[in-house]
């Protein structure tokens, strides 16, 4: 993936709930407070702020939870959720 700043973020979600998530970064770096957009095939992008970080994990508060029916397209297709910092 790349950001608007040509720095690239992968990595893997990971205790996905309406409100927020954990990312387990495998490359890229994020900090405290910085904001991120979330994109995928299956819904509208979705926009977060990083709110921890311990080593190449890190917290996120979605800006707004998601409903029901968002939140199971999610669940079963992060493997296809883009990660970027948000512009």
């Amino acid at each position: 993936m790349r950001t608007a700043d040509h720095s690239s973020l992968e990595g893997s979600l990971y205790n996905l709930s309406a409100q927020g998530c954990s990312i387990r970064l495998t490359y890229g770096t994020l900090e405290v407070d910085d904001e991120v957009l979330f994109t995928n095939d299956k819904t509208k992008p979705w926009k977060g702020k990083i709110r921890w970080v311990a080593g190449p994990n890190v917290g996120v508060e979605f800006e707004h939870p998601f409903i029901a029916a968002d939140f199971e397209l999610i669940a079963h297709s992060n493997h296809n959720t883009q990660l970027a910092r948000a512009a």
